[in-house]
């Protein structure tokens, strides 16, 4: 898969913008019920957030769209399909 090179780029947060986490999605630990959204996730809704995470590196990108992960990534399409158990 060759090596993964971090370009970590650190854009400016507006006064009115929070930083969210691929963490705060989710309440933990799951229960019985399944993935239920967490507090912080819907408090968030209507406002502007920063989602900090690495584009997943993928051999033939489709126009206008990206996947999104909470650690650096590479994929190749033929060999992960549709990425089912990317994080």
């Amino acid at each position: 898969m060759g090596g993964l090179q971090a370009q970590v780029q650190a854009p400016q947060a507006t006064r009115n913008t929070s930083e969210i986490r691929f963490r705060d999605f989710f309440r933990a630990p799951v229960g019985p019920e399944g993935l239920e959204i967490s507090d912080t996730l819907r408090r968030a809704q209507g406002s502007s957030v920063r989602l900090v995470g690495y584009m997943v590196q993928q051999e033939a990108a489709p126009l206008g769209r990206f996947l999104l992960t909470p650690r650096p990534l590479q994929m190749g399409q033929h060999a992960d399909g549709e990425a089912d158990d990317a994080p």
